[in-house]
């Protein structure tokens, strides 16, 4: 059983308790939602040979299915975001900052469980649906989206050895947001045999351990070897003994091998889940229309209950003289026996089915549609979610611009009226040539007559990481983020937050000469940050799981507040209470407050 326990550290200037109160509103609250994240043990990625992560070249062209190298980087974080990619709520939107992008939310079925494990299905938009690859182009559709471009209706994917220079694995979680994984060093061994055998690992008792980077706390089992056993003799249709995630709630996901795998005996390259458990045994399993997607043809739970998918197959011709596709286009979810079924609750889906994207990349685009890569240029045509209508006859429609992105969303009533609209000013594609997915600068909320603006401004570095980025709200506040960028562990965590009055200044703006409203400054710390600061793999860092080791507060008038904390090198957080005194205007009182936790974990469940 493990142990663990935490410490907060509180300082505050000595300028007055009323201002002590406003600096502790505000900082401990972020203090409190980040002692949320535990701890693990550190983690350094070895030298594998082919059973941990075989050596793909870098950069090569997509074949079908294989995914570009930078995915799982912050600048193409999609869904809710991760700590690398922190989202930000605007209005009835969230603002994915790494990778400068939008992701809406539609909640469609939503059936309370018995003790927690309830069966929520929520569709979600995000803007980000190209992909830069080095070599592959621009691409489209390696997220995977079902049932549209951009959207997700499913409970995410597995995939494993994106890229020599990337992590282990990406796990896209149900929202579309990506967890890098790495590999667990304590469950590695040496080779047996003389050298240079026993210089190598492999994972111990055939199977290989990982654990997300970006504290989350997921953990993942993968057995080695082929689903039945047998040799594989490639080069496809070897799929991989059954993976299982596990949450931090104790919550279990079992994946499955599905459309394209690789050659070698070890290694299937994607997998989606069919069987959820919560720690109380309650449970849901997913069906699958087909082998090449994530499109489900329905969903069961232990307590009885049924969702299903209903689906028409259309014929879809991208170019002009090139061989058309089936495509399953979604119809419907209910928890009847058809779309129409009395009593039901069913939410209908709507389509434009030969959609033109019009795009100006500096580099050549490809789309992934189903387990086929086509090669595409502006003005193909392939289908596009339009219309979401709930059981109440109230709608979402989503309208596109160029690029095959949304850029109007409006909430219509029963009877066809608009009660809600975003609206983002993406580039058209004849405003000039992008090398990277399209970004807006503004974003507006209509509602009840009223028209509300949030305004956006970034600055990327020459790979386009992002550096620092600033949101002007509706009501002139503006809130400028920098973020990391030394080359190291800590590459895309924020580490300062400015609030101040408006208007957003864009070079050549000159900055304000009177100081902040706020400044929050953010240390961090990770599990490697000790071991393996400044080393980087590929452009993905190795410090994993960083947590903030210090928040400190300045007003305007100068007077600070800090929140620190401290952490061992146990498996989870453990109590370590020095204080660290910080210096400032006013003199600095000593401790005013400490806050010791203690956890107790519980043995691992198994199935």
């Amino acid at each position: 059983m493990h142990h663990r326990a935490f410490a907060i550290v509180c300082a505050v200037t000595a300028c007055g308790s009323l201002l002590f109160c406003k600096v502790r509103r505000a900082g401990l609250f972020l203090a409190l939602v980040l002692l949320a994240m535990p701890v693990v043990h550190a983690q350094i990625k070895p030298v594998c040979d082919g059973d941990c992560n075989p050596d793909t070249p870098p950069n090569s062209s997509p074949p079908s299915g294989q995914v570009p190298v930078d995915r799982g980087m912050p600048s193409n974080q999609r869904g809710l975001g991760t700590v690398f990619s922190a989202a930000t709520q605007t209005g009835g939107a969230a603002t994915i900052q790494g990778s400068s992008s939008y992701t809406y939310k539609v909640p469609l079925h939503s059936l309370p469980g018995r003790a927690g494990l309830d069966l929520n299905l929520t569709l979600y938009h995000n803007s980000h649906i190209w992909v830069p690859d080095a070599t592959g182009g621009m691409l489209m559709g390696f997220d995977r989206d079902t049932p549209g471009p951009g959207f997700q209706l499913n409970f995410g994917f597995l995939e494993w050895n994106p890229s020599a220079n990337g992590p282990s694995g990406i796990l896209t979680t149900a929202d579309g947001a990506k967890h890098t994984l790495s590999v667990d060093l304590n469950n590695l061994v040496p080779k047996p045999g003389p050298p240079p055998n026993n210089l190598w690992y492999e994972c111990a008792n055939q199977v290989c351990l990982y654990n997300s980077d970006d504290s989350s706390y997921i953990n993942v089992s993968r057995p080695l070897g082929t689903f039945d056993g047998s040799v594989c003799q490639g080069p496809n249709n070897c799929p991989a003994k059954d993976a299982t995630v596990t949450y931090k709630n104790g919550t279990q996901a079992i994946y499955r091998s599905f459309a394209v795998v690789t050659n070698d005996i070890f290694d299937e390259f994607v997998m989606r889940p069919y069987y959820i458990r919560d720690s109380n045994g309650n449970s849901i399993s997913i069906n699958y229309l087909n082998d090449n997607d994530l499109s489900i043809s329905s969903i069961n739970d232990s307590l009885g209950r049924t969702l299903n998918f209903f689906y028409t197959s259309v014929q879809v011709q991208m170019v002009p003289g090139q061989v058309s596709q089936t495509v399953s286009l979604l119809s419907c979810v209910t928890d009847g026996a058809s779309c129409n079924a009395p009593g039901s609750r069913t939410y209908t889906f709507s389509w434009d089915q030969s959609h033109a994207v019009n795009f100006n990349f500096s580099q050549p685009g490809q789309m992934l549609l189903g387990g086929t890569l086509f090669n595409v240029q502006s003005g193909f045509t392939t289908p596009v979610l339009t219309t979401v209508c709930r059981p109440d006859a109230t709608c979402v429609q989503f309208k596109y611009g160029d690029w095959g992105i949304v850029n109007d969303i409006q909430e219509l009533s029963s009877s066809g009226t608009v009660r809600y609209e975003l609206n983002y000013d993406f580039p058209t594609a004849a405003a000039g040539t992008l090398s990277l997915n399209p970004t807006y600068a503004h974003q507006k909320e209509i509602i009840n007559g009223q028209t509300n603006t949030w305004t956006y401004a970034a600055n990327t570095d020459a790979n386009g990481l992002l550096t620092s980025s600033s949101i002007m709200d509706p009501d002139g506040l503006v809130a400028t983020t920098t973020y990391s960028r030394k080359g190291d562990w800590a590459d895309g965590l924020p580490i300062q937050v400015q609030m101040e009055s408006g208007p957003l200044c864009l070079p050549p703006c000159a900055p304000p000469t009177t100081p902040p409203l706020l400044t929050r400054n953010l240390v961090w710390t990770s599990d490697l940050a000790m071991a393996q600061s400044g080393i980087t793999n590929g452009g993905y860092p190795t410090g994993k799981n960083p947590r903030p080791a210090s928040i400190t507060t300045i007003l305007d008038d100068n007077s600070q507040s800090q929140v620190t904390m401290q952490y061992d090198n146990s498996a989870v957080p453990v109590a370590a209470g020095a204080p660290q005194n910080f210096t400032g205007s006013g003199s600095v009182t000593d401790k005013i407050e400490r806050w010791a936790t203690t956890f107790w974990g519980f043995p691992p469940i198994s199935r």
